[in-house]
Order: structure tokens, then sequence, then C-alpha cells
């Protein structure tokens, strides 16, 4: 959302969104996220609002089974296609140069490409004119984030604390208030991450191990207290 924001998002310049998953679940993208050309708006869309199809942005989907990685040269790959799809995306016909920007909180498995983070559709971070500049939360690896942007100091690992989350909530409060007339937290609300204690789960079924790491809350949902 603080993204949306801040970057000078307007007729001219659009906003698209892909969304990349873990490792085995199926990486999309809504048509209705991109062509984003009002910063509001955009910001809405970064909430997290209902998909036309499941998941949404906001969905949490976590890694339940080995590997533990998420699939970032998917989102590349997607990303790619949204912007070069002038059927479904009409403002991609005059779009160029574009900034694309991962926001990743894993490992991920390797692609091709710096960093392994792209497809063979889109062997980046170089051509078509783009710039890559890669943003890392929570357990990001900070040598693949700079490999995968254009340039190292593109690369961005910023903090996951309770604080961070407060503060951030607090500044997307005020630029809402002050520049959408409060019209996010209206529609969609802004989100409050509450960063919980993470724990492992390890069971054995006398042939098979297997484990699973989450939140309390997560291992609830789970069936497993």
């Amino acid at each position: 959302m603080l993204l949306a924001l801040t970057l000078p998002i307007s007729s001219t310049n659009p906003m698209f969104v892909t969304k990349f998953m873990n490792y085995e679940a199926c990486s999309w993208y809504d048509p209705a996220w991109c062509c984003q050309t009002d910063k509001c708006s955009a910001a809405k869309t970064l909430s997290g609002p209902a998909a036309s199809s499941p998941p949404s942005l906001s969905t949490y989907q976590p890694v339940t089974t080995v590997p533990y990685l998420g699939m970032l040269w998917h989102g590349t790959a997607l990303a790619h296609q949204a912007l070069t799809d002038t059927v479904k995306n009409t403002c991609a016909a005059t779009t160029s140069n574009q900034m694309v920007i991962p926001i990743v909180n894993k490992q991920w498995h390797a692609g091709v490409g710096g960093g392994g983070a792209y497809h063979p559709s889109w062997v980046g971070p170089g051509g078509f004119g783009r710039t890559v500049a890669a943003i890392g939360v929570d357990n990001a690896l900070l040598g693949q984030l700079s490999a995968a942007s254009t340039r190292p100091e593109l690369s961005w690992k910023i903090g996951s604390t309770q604080d961070w989350h407060d503060s951030l909530h607090s500044l997307l409060t005020c630029m809402d208030t002050a520049c959408c007339a409060g019209a996010i937290t209206q529609a969609t609300g802004i989100p409050k991450s509450a960063k919980t204690k993470l724990v492992k789960l390890e069971t054995f079924n006398g042939t098979l191990a297997s484990q699973f790491e989450g939140t309390m809350l997560d291992l609830q949902d789970l069936g497993a207290f």
C-alpha cells in the first residue's frame, strides 16, 4: 500500500499487480489489479480486496510441505505476461521502461536469470527496458534479492518486528486520511499485522516424518490443538 501511495502512479504510469505463491501452489493475477491509474484505488487493490476468483491478494497460504520455498519466477513470469497482454490489459500497449518490484518473504525455488528469480519468457533482470528493485521481509535472503535486482543497491531487506508493523500502520493511516480522505479505511481497512511467535510442529506416523512451521493460530486452524 505504501508503494501505491508514494510511487508516481498516473494515467501514463499505471500500476500492475500479480501474486506469486509458494512451491506447488498456483500463482496468478486478476486483470482488475492491473492498469491502476489512481493512487488511492491502487492502494485499495494492494490492501487485499476480494478477487473475481480466489485467492485474493491478502490470502495467506502457509507452506506446509517440503520444500518451504516461494516461487518468485512464477511472479516475474506473470509480471511479464501482464505487462505484455494488451487484450486483458489494454493499457499495456502504451507502457514501457517499467519498474518491477518483487516483494518476497522467504527464500525462493530457483528459476533462471539473476538470483534464479526469472522464467524463460523473461530472463531478467535485464531486457525489455525494465528496472527491477526487490524488497524482502521476514525470511527473504538478501543475496537473492540483490542478484534478482538490476543493481545490488536496488534491493532492500526491511524490518519485520512489531515496531515496524505498528509504524507502518500509523504512516498508512495518516496518508489515507490526508491523501485519500479515508477511502482505504472505509473500503477495505488498513491491514495491521501482529507478529506472533512462530512455532514448529513435528510429527511421525511410524514411517514418515513431517513438520509444519507457522503461528499458533495457523496450527489451531489445522486442528493441531
